[in-house]
């Protein structure tokens, strides 16, 4: 007698979908580090804010070096950023409703949503300006 063997059916149910499978994200560069910098990438760099900033500049002074294309992308890169367009955020809030950075960021905090601190959202500005083409 051949016995059968009962295997249990697959159901789609069972399979993780494509869209359930999210790639990581593999840093290549410094333009893409800068790219996908965010709030806890920046805390990450190192345990004084002036040098987590600063480490920010070296990044691009060091693309700079390289060519001044890559120093170009560099910034276009810091630019599409979550933590730049945390940046913006605030500091559009700040315009837009007429109250003070740091109220914008009291605010934010309140109602528990990522933002960056006032020294933070400083130092950013401070590099900002000192990013040009």
């Amino acid at each position: 007698p051949t016995s059968q063997i009962i295997r249990p059916a697959i159901t789609d149910s069972d399979r993780p979908k494509m869209q359930d499978v999210v790639p990581a994200v593999k840093l290549q560069g410094p333009i893409e580090e800068l790219k996908f910098m965010g709030i806890a990438e920046l805390r990450r760099l190192g345990t004084n804010l002036l040098d987590n900033i600063a480490s920010i500049k070296l990044k691009i002074d060091a693309l700079e070096e390289e060519s001044f294309t890559k120093k170009v992308e560099g910034i276009k890169a810091w630019r599409q950023s979550p933590l730049y367009s945390l940046y913006v955020q605030i500091g559009r809030a700040s315009m837009e409703q007429g109250k003070s950075v740091s109220q914008i960021i009291t605010a934010r905090q309140q109602a528990k949503e990522e933002t960056l601190t006032v020294p933070e959202f400083e130092k950013i500005t401070d590099l900002n300006k000192e990013l040009r083409y």
